[in-house]
């Protein structure tokens, strides 16, 4: 008999899509500068100025954006349909994405996501770890509620 696990996470993250971009596709992280702990509660990733370690990491070919800059976020909730956004990529210096952004643009549409399907969660209890791509421009982010604070 299998043995019960105690839970004080509640985290989703869909598998990937069929494997096609399992390798070769990249993780975005998010990570408050300074801390030794990933992830950013949504509360703060909607402040301006906020300081993420690695932003100068990315390029904005790494996201695979459409001709207009523009990436698709697919957010969704256990029990809830998904919902599809279009973010607007910044970049800045010979095309470096601007994480402080995205991580505003992602945490918003998360907001909205929630709010709409009335979904009862504390937005400085939920966290945005990273984005995983699922298709070609297709990102989803893997969020976590976090009960201890």
């Amino acid at each position: 008999m299998p043995r019960r696990r105690r839970h004080s996470t509640v985290s989703f993250a869909a598998p990937r899509a069929n494997g096609l971009f399992g390798r070769n596709s990249i993780r975005i992280k998010f990570k408050r500068k300074g801390s030794l702990l990933g992830g950013i509660n949504l509360a703060e990733a909607q402040m301006r100025g906020i300081r993420l370690s690695n932003s100068e990491s990315y390029y904005l070919s790494d996201m695979h954006p459409n001709r207009y800059d523009n990436v698709y976020l697919k957010v969704r909730w256990p029990g809830h349909q998904e919902c599809t956004y279009q973010l607007p990529l910044d970049s800045y210096d010979n095309g470096r994405l601007d994480l402080e952004t995205l991580a505003r643009r992602v945490a918003r549409s998360c907001v909205h996501y929630f709010q709409n399907n009335r979904i009862p969660v504390s937005w400085d209890r939920m966290e945005l770890k990273c984005l995983d791509e699922l298709e070609f421009g297709v990102w989803e982010p893997q969020l976590t509620v976090n009960h201890i604070l």
